[in-house]
């Protein structure tokens, strides 16, 4: 069973706890899982090792945070190489249609803006 590897970006905190109740089922599953803020500054270091990896990044003032459109750029082909997930976490996924990737309207701004293609996708309340 291949460890995983999550990296979060976060305004005030709740992608990282996302992030940390994800670890913790894969660690109860008897995988390893790391965690890491996705500026951190081993993170690329870390997605060429790991066989697998979530990034998880929040939604403010309408926008997601520009170091991740830094980071999945320059790490694209080492995403792409091994399964990969990405998830937003946004307050309008509480309403009913705008709780998936394809009714969010911040997803599709950002598959419209990153050349990374992650499956699955996932949206989430905040």
């Amino acid at each position: 069973m291949s460890p995983v590897l999550f990296l979060y970006a976060t305004h005030d905190g709740q992608t990282r706890r996302i992030c940390e109740a994800m670890a913790e089922e894969v660690r109860a599953s008897g995988r390893e899982a790391t965690l890491l803020e996705l500026t951190a500054p081993e993170a690329a270091r870390a997605v060429a090792t790991a066989p697998q990896v979530v990034i998880g990044a929040s939604i403010r003032y309408g926008h997601l945070p520009a170091p991740l459109y830094r980071f999945v750029a320059e790490q694209r082909a080492v995403l792409e190489a091994r399964p990969n997930v990405f998830f937003c976490v946004n307050l309008t996924a509480r309403k009913p249609g705008k709780d998936t990737p394809e009714g969010s309207a911040y997803m599709r701004t950002f598959l419209r803006k990153s050349p990374w293609r992650p499956q699955p996708l996932a949206v989430f309340a905040g």
